[in-house]
């Protein structure tokens, strides 16, 4: 009745009052900086990336400098979205993982419109070895001694 439905709006209200206050609050936070080792092994794995993605597509290879950019945002975003003011490799799994379920639709919307139907592509976490959706990202920092230096595929597959 009436009254459910005004109910109903009052927690709309405030709900939406809520989602406000943390985008006003995230706003006007400064970016998170980078904990220890997580830019360093971002950087060292995209270099290393970027190498064998020029070595397996010599004309045009698959990581770029944007690419770097964006997973240092995303992992950024991350970080700001739980609060946090600092990213730790926790954020930055979390943004690997985000960036392989974009890549894997990427992948099938390519397929979709060269004229393959989207069946005939391998769901987004079942990336082939290789693939742009499969690419190993760090777990740990390299030097972490409590921690095994680690790779977990983006579209994990654990």
């Amino acid at each position: 009745g009436p009254g459910a439905a005004a109910a109903a709006a009052a927690a709309h209200r405030v709900e939406l009052s809520e989602a406000r206050r943390f985008l006003a609050l995230a706003a006007a936070a400064p970016p998170p900086e980078f904990g220890p080792g997580v830019a360093q092994a971002a950087e060292e794995n995209f270099v290393r990336l970027r190498a064998s993605s020029a070595n397996a597509a010599q004309a045009s290879p698959t990581v770029g400098g944007r690419d770097l950019t964006r997973w240092l945002t995303m992992a950024r975003l991350v970080a700001t979205s739980r609060g946090s003011n600092t990213v730790d490799f926790s954020h930055w799994r979390e943004a690997m993982d985000l960036e392989g379920r974009r890549r894997a639709r990427v992948e099938e919307s390519t397929a979709f419109t060269a004229g393959r139907t989207a069946s005939s592509v391998a769901p987004a976490r079942a990336a082939a070895p290789g693939s742009a959706a499969a690419i190993p990202l760090p777990l740990t920092s390299p030097g972490a001694p409590s921690a095994p230096a680690a790779l977990l595929p983006v579209s994990m597959e654990d």
